[in-house]
């Protein structure tokens, strides 16, 4: 390849610009739209690895076509030419990170806030960057930058990239702990490469070392997580502390990260007018300075509370117009089947995300729910404190692997993945993809509201709890307060009366279903309402539906049921099942 030479018979080769693993990058001119663009090639050589090069030169270009952000590097068009295979991208006339000399800790801030933002609508797509380091974050000016795959404005040079069929994917310096040990990458581990690229723009250095020290000596100070502390203590140095943390699980999300990073961006710019969510954290990282330079210098361990619970308002808004279908982007289940959703499976605080394989012949099942929390459930699992609410992940259960992210206004979402007939699947894998997609939407408080207003005799406008006002409630049960639930459910449409500890416990519940089949329970009436027996649907316990407001579903006529239970393991089936009725009548008719 040669100056002036043209590809496709369109893009005029100018001058090469960048090399890296994978390939060479020419900057080149556009002649049917008369611009400049930057064109990627994967370099000839040996077919064993020219055929590796460009098999990964064609996986970015599919990756890239998901993304259509203004921080990173677009791709417009891939080219066969012969045989050679080219990627169209946008041009970036710009110095690197890894070209400017220190920055101030609020340009820092401020341009890892954008990197972070770009990270988080990769991740979101079920993608991980792999690389992020100071000659991959392209400045288009002092205050604005891009992801990129390498500087394509320069001449990548003393980079040691470890890419291709090697045990590693990334650049010594950047690597965090877990891979550096052998382990796979995770968006957790793009959020420490950040980290590593934002302390190297302020400090000159990665927090492993600089180029003048032995790559593989910086491997190594990267797996035992021997890291360098900051210098001097900035607004920036308590959310470094974060990401830098030696234990992926404790580190933000990027989504989270561009809160943090923008937060100290401004932190020492006059205070804007009070928002929602802005005086706390600002408060927390005021705290975490004040604290110094000593935060740092053990990397691994537990950040002080003022730094982890800052946040005191309302992610989830007005409980009845949240939409739970609108909290991830099932797209990005994609990488494990044929994602479809489901707004109707059951409760009405709830939406499916059903991963079919094979055809549509195995499915696993992801339910997202809105709860309220239940200050009296013993919280099992890995718990992570963030900056703006906590995240507990429990371990994999009879199949299930569930996520809960809790609030501090007591409500929570839950993201439960199960195996169903997939029974290979990586559940916990699963469900951390998509509370990692969650946690993107919370990033930008509140979650989306539902379309449209419900109808005006749907339950979604009834309250659950008051059945408790109801003459039909069943009387003089033991322990049992009608108009003093233990556990209020989300938006008023689930109320329970005891505790798996009491004699007698009752809840009801708003949901939905298919219409009544007489093969499964036993048909009688509930007021004016048919309704449903179901008799023993688990242990020592009676459901009874009653049939709601009917619905056109997608695939088939469906209807808003009330669903009352009574649990007793000390009554007969048939006592129970009196109780249940009872619960049902009371519900209906409140």
């Amino acid at each position: 390849m040669q100056t002036g030479e043209k590809i496709a018979g369109r893009y005029r080769l100018e001058e090469p610009v960048g090399s890296g693993g994978n390939g060479v990058v020419w900057r080149a001119v556009d002649e049917q739209l008369d611009r400049e663009v930057a064109l990627k090639r994967a370099i000839p050589g040996d077919p064993g690895p020219y055929s590796e090069q460009l098999q990964q030169l064609r996986r970015e270009a599919r990756l890239l076509a998901q993304l259509n952000h203004h921080h990173i590097v677009t791709l417009y068009d891939v080219l066969d030419d012969g045989d050679d295979c080219w990627l169209v991208m946008e041009y970036v006339p710009a110095q690197s990170l890894a070209e400017r000399s220190v920055l101030p800790a609020s340009v820092a801030a401020g341009l890892g806030a954008q990197i972070a933002d770009a990270l988080a609508a990769v991740h979101a797509k079920g993608i991980l960057h792999r690389d992020v380091k100071p000659a991959n974050v392209l400045l288009i000016s002092d205050h604005e930058a891009k992801l990129g795959d390498f500087g394509i404005s320069r001449v990548l040079a003393g980079d040691e990239t470890v890419t291709g069929s090697t045990v590693l994917a990334g650049t010594p310096g950047y690597l965090a702990p877990e891979v550096a040990n052998g382990s796979d990458p995770t968006a957790a581990s793009d959020l420490f490469s950040l980290g590593s690229t934002l302390y190297a723009a302020v400090e000159g250095t990665s927090p492993v070392g600089d180029t003048t020290d032995n790559a593989f000596l910086r491997l190594r100070r990267a797996a035992e997580g021997r890291l360098r502390p900051c210098s001097t203590a900035t607004p920036l140095t308590p959310v470094l502390t974060q990401l830098l943390q030696v234990d992926p699980r404790k580190r933000p999300t990027a989504a989270e990260a561009r809160v943090l990073l923008s937060r100290a961006a401004t932190a020492d710019q006059p205070a804007p007018r009070p928002s929602r969510r802005g005086p706390l954290v600002a408060a927390a990282l005021i705290v975490a300075v004040a604290v110094g330079v000593g935060t740092w210098v053990a990397l691994g361990s537990r950040q002080p509370q003022q730094q982890q619970q800052p946040f005191d308002g309302s992610v989830i808004g007005e409980s009845a117009t949240a939409d739970p279908c609108k909290i991830i982007d099932p797209n990005v289940m994609a990488q494990y089947g044929v994602p479809h959703l489901s707004f109707d499976d059951w409760g009405l605080d709830q939406c499916n995300v059903i991963v079919k394989v094979d055809k549509d012949q195995r499915e696993s099942n992801l339910t997202i729910t809105l709860a309220n929390t239940d200050p009296a459930a013993e919280v099992t699992g890995r718990i992570e404190n963030r900056a703006t609410y906590r995240l507990v992940r429990e371990d994999l259960a009879d199949g299930s692997c569930t996520r809960r992210v809790q609030f501090p206004d007591h409500r929570e979402i839950d993201l439960r993945l199960d195996r169903n007939t997939i029974t290979d699947a990586d559940a916990c894998r699963m469900a951390d993809t998509a509370t990692e997609s969650a946690m993107a939407t919370i990033a930008k408080d509140p979650i989306p509201r539902r379309a449209s207003r419900p109808d005006p005799l749907s339950l979604l406008n009834k309250n659950a709890c008051d059945a408790g006002r109801s003459p039909q409630f069943p009387a003089n049960v033991p322990n049992i307060d009608p108009a003093g639930p233990t556990l209020p459910g989300f938006a008023g449409w689930r109320c329970t009366w005891g505790t798996d500890r009491d004699p007698v416990k009752l809840w009801v519940e708003f949901a939905r279903r298919s219409t009544f089949d007489e093969d499964i329970g036993r048909r009688i009436q509930v007021g004016a309402q048919p309704a449903e027996i179901l008799g023993q649907t688990d242990k020592d316990t009676c459901e009874v539906n009653v049939a709601e407001q009917p619905y056109q579903g997608a695939y088939e006529k469906r209807m808003e049921t009330i669903a009352a239970y009574a649990q007793s393991p000390g009554k007969t089936q048939q006592e129970r099942c009196d109780l249940a009725v009872k619960l049902a009548d009371a519900a209906a008719a409140g």
